[in-house]
């Protein structure tokens, strides 16, 4: 019975042997398993270490090692940490305070820092961990156009290229070598009361304009082939001629007179010619005003305001000015500024005589005058002493001087003159 009872044990023992070999076989790779994944995420440990939610780190360039990365938010230092293993943040860990008395506010400009230069700013946002690479800027390599940082394309490149090129006119010429800006339309838009898709503009008589003018050039302005403006440019001298600035409006359809006023070339031409409408067959006289002017109703009625001149368009030079009637229009040449307006004959009659009116008070003024002048000469002659006693001299060369001269007296007609009195000698 004992015997049977031990062989009994003795099967119990080896089947629960071989029960617990089984799963030991079969826990092995499991246990493996776990022990190369503690060893990974001891390693991943190792290397990076735990990052904080207001924590900064990241790569540096240019920056030795052992520097220290010194954030400061608007009035005080924030935190500090050293570079090693071309990382900063980690040592120790770059945390910063959230909102507090010591820390920095939601939404705050963080300004970093390395050996006193100023680095990168950020903004601060609590909760987050932020990756952020510092390269210092004495160790940053010179940025062109096209390295590949901006695809190649300078316009997206504006840290590399600057501004970007622009062609203003699209003719296929960058401004900045263009020394001609000319776009048809924008040219036509800045006309008032003309017929804008009929302005044309010409250099030298060609309508078909070309990239790179040398020389003086003639400018024209046409509506067809109707002259508005004419003037010359020399592009040796000036660097650039900007037709887009200019700016012209005549008289509309309701109106009895023309005008015309231009503006904008000012500064692009020193001298030039402007074409305004003969809307009356009377008309044989204009109006100008060789002065800045933002609208015709900045002359005077009798073309008497202030830099206006009355022109006869006969072709008679007045001043530097010449006007010449073409028979639907009046030609004005040798103006720096431009305004000018048809005058009729009523009007001229009026200016005629406001103008004789003026002229004969001049004159009068400058008679009187010159007869003011004059008697004052007569007076200042008469009054004027032969000789002078108590000079000292004989001034007759009769061997008597001054008082003991009979013929000295002063003005008292006492006999004797006193010393530093004007007196005559008679």
């Amino acid at each position: 019975m004992r015997k049977e009872k031990t062989i009994k044990m003795r099967k119990i023992n080896c089947i629960s042997r071989i029960i617990r070999r089984e799963m030991i076989n079969k826990m092995m790779p499991v246990v493996i398993l776990g022990i190369i994944l503690m060893s990974l995420i001891s390693t991943l440990a190792a290397a990076v270490p735990s990052l904080d939610f207001n924590q900064f780190f990241g790569e540096v360039k240019g920056i030795d090692e052992g520097t220290k990365i010194i954030i400061k938010g608007e009035d005080k230092v924030l935190g500090e940490s050293a570079v090693k293993g071309g990382k900063y943040g980690y040592y120790p860990i770059l945390n910063i305070p959230g909102e507090s008395a010591e820390g920095a506010r939601k939404g705050e400009t963080l300004t970093f820092y390395a050996n006193d230069k100023q680095i990168v700013l950020a903004t601060f946002n609590p909760g987050e961990a932020t990756k952020l690479d510092l390269v210092l800027a004495a160790a940053a390599p010179v940025p062109y156009c096209g390295d590949n940082d901006c695809n190649e394309d300078p316009c997206s490149c504006k840290t590399d290229c600057g501004a970007c090129p622009t062609d203003t006119d699209d003719d296929g010429i960058l401004d900045v070598d263009d020394n001609i800006l000319f776009i048809k339309e924008k040219v036509a838009e800045k006309t008032k009361n003309f017929e804008k898709e009929n302005i044309k503009i010409k250099i030298d008589n060609n309508e078909k304009l070309e990239n790179n003018y040398e020389g003086k050039k003639e400018i024209r302005i046409q509506e067809n082939e109707k002259p508005i403006i004419k003037f010359d440019f020399d592009f040796d001298k000036e660097q650039k001629l900007d037709l887009g600035q200019i700016n012209v409006e005549k008289q509309s359809s309701l109106e009895q007179t023309g005008y015309i006023v231009v503006r904008g070339i000012e500064s692009q031409a020193n001298s030039k010619t402007i074409y305004l409408d003969k809307l009356n067959k009377e008309s044989k006289s204009v109006c100008i005003k060789d002065a800045p002017v933002d609208s015709i109703s900045q002359m005077s009625e009798k073309c008497n305001g202030e830099s206006e001149i009355f022109l006869n368009c006969d072709g008679t030079k007045k001043e530097s000015y010449v006007c010449n009637d073409l028979g639907s229009q009046f030609e004005v040449s040798g103006l720096k500024n431009s305004a000018a307006k048809e005058v009729t004959q009523e009007q001229e009659k009026v200016i005629e005589k406001e103008q004789s009116e003026q002229e004969d008070k001049q004159n009068k003024e400058v008679m009187q005058e010159e007869g003011d002048t004059a008697a004052q000469q007569d007076l200042g002659k008469s009054a004027t002493p032969k000789y002078l006693c108590e000079d000292g001299i004989d001034n007759d060369d009769d061997l008597l001087i001054d008082s003991s001269d009979p013929g000295c007296t002063n003005r008292l007609k006492t006999g004797d003159a006193a010393i530093g009195e004007d007196v005559l000698m008679e």
